[in-house]
C-alpha cells in the first residue's frame, strides 16, 4: 500500500455509529444505483450492480454488524472494494470525510472484547468511536471466490444484464 495512504481511512456512517475503510482498499464512492437481486445466494449479499462491466456484488454490511435493517434511499452511497478475489460493494448511509488515523492511536477490538471474531480496532475521536474495518472481516464465511466466479458465468439463473456505472 502506498505509505502516505497507509493511515488514512474513509469514515463513513451506519445509523448513529461511525465506520472506516483504508482509502487503500476503496475503489470509488458511488451514489445508489439500482440493486439487481439474485435467488440463492449468500444471507448477507442483497443482490448486485453493474460496474465498469463487472458484476459486483453488494453485501449487507448492516446485517454483519448486527445492525437493524432499514430501508435503501436515493442518497446512500455505495463503496466499492477492491479485495484481493475482487471487488465488492457495501452500502453507506452517509460518507462523512476522508482522514488520517495513527495506527498506534487504534485498539484492536478482539484484544478487549470476549469476542475474538471481531477483526476490528477502534479509536477515539472527537465524534465518537470510529470502528476501522478490513474486508476479511466483512467477507468472513462467505466463499468469495466461488461467488465472483459464479457471478461472471451466471450460475444464479438467469443473465443478469446490468447497467453501467
Amino acid at each position: 500500500m502506498n505509505t502516505i495512504l497507509k493511515d488514512t481511512y474513509l469514515v463513513f456512517k451506519l445509523d448513529k455509529n461511525y465506520f472506516a475503510f483504508p482509502v487503500g482498499i476503496v475503489e470509488v464512492v458511488v451514489r445508489m444505483v439500482a440493486i439487481k437481486d439474485i435467488p440463492r445466494s449468500y444471507e448477507s449479499v442483497i443482490g448486485v450492480i453493474g460496474f465498469r462491466g463487472k458484476i459486483i456484488p453488494v453485501i449487507d454490511f448492516r446485517k454483519i454488524l448486527g445492525l437493524e435493517k432499514r430501508r435503501i434511499f436515493i442518497n446512500d452511497h455505495i463503496v466499492i472494494i477492491d479485495h484481493d478475489d475482487g471487488h465488492f460493494a457495501v452500502i453507506v448511509d452517509q460518507i462523512k470525510e476522508v482522514k488520517s488515523i495513527k495506527t498506534e492511536m487504534m485498539v484492536r477490538l478482539e484484544d478487549v472484547l470476549e469476542n475474538r471474531s471481531l477483526k476490528f480496532s477502534i479509536t477515539e475521536m472527537p465524534k465518537g468511536i470510529i470502528i476501522v474495518n478490513n474486508p476479511e472481516s466483512i467477507l468472513e464465511g462467505m466463499d468469495f471466490t466461488s461467488l465472483s466466479q459464479d457471478l461472471t458465468k451466471g450460475n444464479y439463473g438467469s443473465h443478469i444484464e446490468l447497467g453501467e456505472n
